[in-house]
This record gives structure tokens, C-alpha cells and sequence, in this order.
């Protein structure tokens, strides 16, 4: 399926045209399979008929999801604990869509200095119909770096840091001392800063091996066009490589160059192994399909920071232990 009218039409939102070029079926059929469905209502791209009523359907059923998340993040919200700090899906949606059907999600993502997480998590997984920790890539008895906490169909991720600690990455402290105040149904909250919400992409990317779509790569592009111009693209490499996270970026401008919805200039970044990581991952504009495991696995362990790989290792050795001991 060509998907050239959907990345032009896509580009086009990104540059901040009003006149966005109509699209078909197929385009549509294309842009679901991206996540996107919603997003093309948001943008309220031509389509016919037929297509626009679905994608006006994907559009409410995920404003639907999404003011209920944010209810019962509200009515579950410890009221003496710390404002939560909103980042990922629910933070694009309230900073850069501005719509609250414009984005398919899951779940929120809610992060807390790592010196709070405790006590709020404890005070919240007694409210919760369950919870659950990570239990891959992990010694036994380590402390979790996020806990997942279902109130009916709605699932709250509190993150005492955005990807495990042994990872590296930016830290939860200095991601929230730069955070900005913000509400959300009345409930205080905080929203990261512009220039963090690319560490928090790159850092979510590289936890999944960049097994992305154009979605995306669609909240990076809105991302960078959230920054003054002309980008600070020198101040945004020198902080991915202070957080450990250079072969991410490098990456994340491969990707963004072969997906073809930033217009604009682009740094000439990039090694021999970027191009061979870029090579083990499908297409920009292909569908986000689950990699072998040997593929998953070994593109996170080469975009881990070099310096982070033996705990990486061994941690993945001791889960592969566990499992195998279960047996």
C-alpha cells in the first residue's frame, strides 16, 4: 500500500498548513493501521464520507477513554501527595494536540521524584483492583522502577523513573525540578519541559527497541515544532548524549529522514552501526509488528549506553534464570 499521501498530508499538518490535501480510503485504512485514525479527525483532513464518519468514531471513542483516565486519576489522586508529573501520551495530548481524542493511549503515564514513589505507590495500590511491577530485565528483590495500577478499565503507570534505573536515561529528580505546573480537571499536575519531552521520547523509543509507527514519529515531529526556531539541534544531541542516549537519537533522526514528515533540515549525524540498526527495523511507514525476540533484544542492548551494557546483561541473564528455574 502506498503511503505517500498520508506522509504528505502529514507533513503538511506538521508545517501548519490550513489547506491539508484529501485522502482516500486506503489512506485511511493506512493511517488506522499507524494508530492514526483520530488523529486524521483532529487534523479534519477531506475524506469522504464513509471514512469520516469512522474516523469521527475512532476520534470519540478515544476522547471517551481518555476523560475517563483523567476522572479517575483525579477521584484515586492521594490529595497530600506530590502534583504528579504527566509525560508520554497524556502530556502530548494536553501540550501539543490540545484534543483529547487526537492520540491513541493505553493507560496514563505519571511520574514522581524517586524520593516520594514509594509511599504514594503504596497509598494507591491499596485503593487499586490490582497491581503489578516489571518482571523482566531485573534482579529479584530490585526495586521497580514504575507500577502499574488498574481502578476498573482505567490503568495508572507511576514511574519513579521513565525506563529502569540500570538504563540510565534522564533522571525522575531533574525531569521534575524543570517540569512546569499545570492542571488537569482541577487536580495539579505538572508537564515536562519542551526540550525534555525529547529525552522522554528517546528514552521510550529505545525500551522498545524503536518497534514504532507513524504515529510516532508524528509526536516527535510535533515535538521539535514545539521549540523555538531554528532548533537547538547541537544543545538537543549534547543532552541525548549526557543522558545516554546518542545511538537513540542518531536513530530517531534516521528514522525521521526515511519517514519524510519533517521538512525541515535535519543534522548529518549518524555511524556505520546506525545504519545497520535502521536496517534490522521495518519501514517508517510500515506497521508496527512484534520483532523476533533476538531482534527486540539486541537492538535494546545496542542502543543502551555502552557504559550501562553489563548491567543490562546480567539483569536479562538473572530473568532468563527465573524463568527457566520456574519451569
Amino acid at each position: 500500500m502506498n503511503s505517500e499521501s498520508l506522509r504528505t498530508c502529514l507533513r503538511a499538518f506538521v508545517d501548519g498548513d490550513r489547506a491539508l490535501p484529501a485522502l482516500g480510503a486506503e489512506d485511511v485504512a493506512m493511517a488506522s493501521a499507524h494508530r492514526l485514525a483520530g488523529t486524521l479527525y483532529h487534523m479534519r483532513v477531506p475524506l469522504g464520507h464513509a471514512e469520516r464518519q469512522s474516523v469521527q468514531r475512532t476520534w470519540a471513542s478515544q476522547a471517551a477513554a481518555y476523560l475517563q483516565r483523567v476522572a479517575v486519576l483525579r477521584a484515586q489522586w492521594p490529595s497530600r501527595a506530590p502534583a504528579p508529573l504527566l509525560f508520554k501520551g497524556a502530556d502530548l495530548v494536553e501540550n501539543l494536540y490540545g484534543d483529547p481524542g487526537a492520540r491513541r493511549m493505553s493507560d496514563l503515564d505519571l511520574m514522581l521524584p524517586p524520593a516520594d514513589f514509594d509511599a504514594v505507590a503504596t497509598s494507591l495500590a491499596a485503593r487499586a483492583e490490582a497491581s503489578s511491577t516489571p518482571r523482566g530485565e531485573a534482579f529479584e528483590g530490585e526495586a521497580a522502577y514504575e507500577m502499574g495500577l488498574r481502578f476498573g478499565d482505567v490503568t495508572l503507570e507511576l514511574h519513579r523513573a521513565p525506563q529502569p534505573l540500570h538504563r540510565g536515561g534522564p533522571s525522575a529528580d531533574a525531569l521534575y525540578a524543570a517540569s512546569t505546573p499545570g492542571t488537569l480537571d482541577g487536580l495539579a499536575v505538572r508537564f515536562p519541559a519542551p526540550e525534555d519531552r525529547w529525552l522522554l521520547w528517546l528514552t521510550n523509543q529505545a525500551k522498545g527497541s524503536f518497534q514504532g509507527d507513524l504515529a510516532d514519529l508524528l509526536d516527535l515531529c510535533l515535538i521539535l515544532r514545539a521549540l523555538p526556531a531554528p532548533l537547538p539541534w547541537t544543545r538537543l544531541l549534547a543532552r541525548a548524549r549526557a543522558a545516554g542516549l546518542s545511538r537513540p537519537a542518531r536513530l530517531a533522526l534516521r528514522r525521521l529522514a526515511r519517514a519524510g514528515l519533517w521538512s525541515g533540515p535535519l543534522p548529518a549525524v549518524g555511524e556505520v552501526s546506525d545504519a545497520l540498526a535502521d536496517r534490522l527495523l521495518p519501514p517508517p511507514d510500515a506497521p508496527a509488528l512484534d520483532m523476533p525476540a533476538w531482534r527486540f533484544q539486541g537492538l535494546k542492548l545496542w542502543l543502551a549506553d555502552p557504559s550501562r551494557r553489563a548491567g543490562v546483561l546480567a539483569r536479562a541473564g538473572a530473568t532468563l534464570w527465573r524463568r527457566l528455574d520456574a519451569r
